[in-house]
């Protein structure tokens, strides 16, 4: 806090920022209500954030930058050194709470068709044997060339777990 006529400045602790009920937010540097830290959103029923330091609207945009990157269920807690989930609860009470609603709309499409895509990617494609990203094939010669690391490998082989699936190129 700054006196701007004296150019005094004081620090505040804590205990007297929640006096005052405002917090500084560890992601954008900016004294936010104590409101905007209130909220727990992390899923692990283990470890509870006894003081929240990341403000809502950060949680927001942690959210939707997750979700335009990539429409996922599966979000991070931006607290720090978390690597829980946010809930699919919270995601969409802060999506409403900051009226992202198309996004909210979106994003719960997405859920409802979550589980069957999961279920047909175990049961119609196989894992890449270099990075491990599902592949699908509907046609053609036995040999694979992986959009993402490049690697050849065999179908047959690779559905089947063979040792032999990855083929090796000399020059």
């Amino acid at each position: 806090m700054s006196y701007p006529l004296t150019g005094i400045s004081k620090t505040l602790s804590y205990s007297q920022l929640s006096n005052n009920r405002r917090i500084l937010c560890s992601v954008c540097f900016c004294y936010r209500s104590y409101e905007l830290f209130s909220t727990n959103y992390c899923c692990s029923s283990l470890k509870k954030h006894i003081k929240r330091k990341v403000c809502d609207s950060c949680v927001h945009r942690h959210i939707l930058s997750k979700l335009y990157s990539c429409l996922t269920s599966y979000i991070t807690c931006p607290e720090l050194n978390c690597s829980f989930y946010l809930s699919q609860s919270s995601i969409c009470d802060i999506l409403l709470k900051y009226e992202s609603n198309q996004l909210l709309n979106d994003y719960l499409y997405e859920l409802q068709w979550q589980g069957k895509s999961d279920e047909w990617i175990k049961r119609y494609a196989i894992r890449c044997p270099g990075c491990n990203i599902p592949i699908e094939k509907n046609g053609g010669c036995d040999e694979i060339i992986c959009i993402r690391c490049q690697i050849h490998f065999y179908w047959s082989k690779a559905k089947r777990n063979l040792p032999q699936t990855i083929l090796l190129y000399y020059k």
